[in-house]
């Protein structure tokens, strides 16, 4: 079941909008957006937000600049795509409840696209609220490829509108969040971008802070193993068992994992790739 609390986008002109896809849950007061967007007035955003809730726990907006989508539907993937659908800005920036934006991040993302006008999509930077990266960036603007969008995140990612609806792309449902194979939603909603002849771009500039999070912890976790050995296959196909092999290798070196964790982390790993065969065959 899904209600829906849609009111009309504030007057458009001829320069690009831009419109944020926010996915939360079990919200029923806008209050949360004060954080995120502790540099701007609200009445200058056109926010579009899906909150995943259940039927006693609604969440509804005055402002005609902000839409609000109330779904009973669980998973991250579930959400961006209800936002795809019913998204009306021409540049939309995919965002989580947690974030923090930069004071000028509109200004960045819109003229990252009046620069680069042939281009689908843009990621850019981001750090944590200590202000710490916590990954390697580029140090300069360039082109994506396939190989340079492995490591991106949702967070950093804006797209144009148009590009996504004249292909009717949405994320893979059975990746992310909340869904059988916990991560590499965004990777795989890139690559269709970049498989399909679309200019990818990245920006070297930050828009967003996000809390700090333990990446060696989750590196080694059943769940990550899991679905990068689902998302892996979906790319190598049966390559990916040799890819599995050197991953646990990596990871007892690299002491994410323990020794006698191996084979167990080895099986794991080749329960995802059979799960996600399974599901595409």
């Amino acid at each position: 079941m899904i209600t829906f609390d849609l009111m009309k986008n504030e007057g458009s002109n001829k320069s690009l909008s831009l419109e944020i896809l926010i996915a939360t849950m079990n919200r029923d007061s806008l209050d949360f957006l004060d954080d995120m967007f502790p540099h701007h007035s609200l009445d200058q955003l056109n926010l579009l937000i899906v909150n995943q809730t259940t039927p006693e726990i609604h969440l509804t907006s005055s402002r005609d600049n902000i839409r609000v989508i109330n779904s009973l539907e669980k998973g991250l993937s579930k959400s961006r795509n209800l936002a795809l659908i019913h998204a009306k800005g021409d540049v939309v920036l995919f965002a989580d409840d947690d974030l923090s934006y930069v004071k000028d991040f509109k200004t960045i993302v819109l003229e990252s696209y009046k620069n680069n006008p042939k281009t689908a999509f843009v990621t850019f930077k981001h750090k944590t609220f200590k202000g710490e990266f916590i990954k390697t960036y580029p140090t300069h603007n360039r082109k994506h490829t396939l190989t340079t969008i492995e490591s991106i995140s949702s967070r950093e990612i804006s797209c144009r509108l148009d590009r996504i609806k004249k292909q009717d792309l949405l994320f893979n449902e059975y990746f992310g969040l909340g869904s059988t194979f916990e991560t590499g939603e965004e990777y795989l909603f890139v690559c269709n971008l970049v498989q399909k002849g679309y200019q990818g771009y990245f920006c070297n500039k930050v828009i967003v802070l996000h809390p700090a999070h333990s990446s060696g912890m989750e590196m080694g976790s059943d769940r990550v193993v899991y679905g990068k050995s689902a998302l892996k296959y979906l790319r190598y196909k049966d390559w990916t068992y040799f890819w599995i092999l050197k991953y646990v290798f990596f990871l007892v070196r690299n002491k994410y994992i323990k020794v006698n964790e191996f084979r167990p982390k080895l099986t794991i790993g080749m329960k995802g790739i059979k799960d996600v065969k399974n599901i595409t065959s």
